[in-house]
């Protein structure tokens, strides 16, 4: 809830809002918000609401699905996935440039997992500004793994292991023979 009291421009970035009992993301009054890389799902009302025209609510690559009302009202939107909402995607504004209405193929939402399986139409489908590429330099992933703030978690977990080189010699070994695999990674 952004309400009226807030002032300035509230920004809403990289988080699971899942489960509400109303809106996702209600903005109130004359406020401002930035809605930016976020899975907005399961809500038992919109996924995001703008209480008035009076308000700028820009909302981009965030995937806003299967919630009981309209995935977003009133918003200036672009580079969304608003889909399987039961009112429909967008009402009170258009759907915005590069907006798609696509099963974003969430890995397991029934367990909490709302990373992307590999053909997801939400991969490399955010806003294509380099300012926003994933942590990777390829385009911004719509949802709350993608865009540059995503660093911390994407796409392994902070202290894991990350392969940086690898290696298979030789490429080609008939059945029985011997190959050596070579991995050189680090600590991120």
């Amino acid at each position: 809830y952004v309400g009226n009291t807030d002032g300035g421009n509230t920004i809403i970035r990289n988080n699971y809002i899942v489960g509400c009992g109303a809106q996702g993301i209600y903005v109130d009054g004359s406020n401002e918000a930035t809605v930016i890389n976020n899975v907005i799902a399961y809500n038992n009302g919109h996924g995001i609401e703008r209480y008035s025209y009076s308000s700028n609510t820009t909302v981009f690559s965030n995937i806003i699905a299967f919630n009981d009302g309209w995935g977003a009202v009133r918003t200036l939107s672009t580079y969304n996935n608003a889909y399987g909402n039961a009112s429909g995607s967008f009402t009170g504004g258009n759907s915005g440039i590069g907006d798609i209405s696509q099963d974003p193929l969430f890995i397991n939402a029934a367990t909490g997992n709302y990373q992307l399986q590999a053909g997801s139409p939400s991969i490399n489908a955010g806003r294509p500004v380099a300012g926003d590429n994933d942590p990777d330099g390829t385009r911004n992933d719509q949802g709350a793994y993608g865009g540059p703030f995503a660093a911390s978690f994407w796409p392994y977990p902070t202290g894991g292991p990350v392969i940086t080189e690898l290696s298979v010699t030789p490429s080609s070994v008939p059945q029985g023979g011997t190959i050596t695999i070579r991995a050189t990674g680090e600590i991120r």
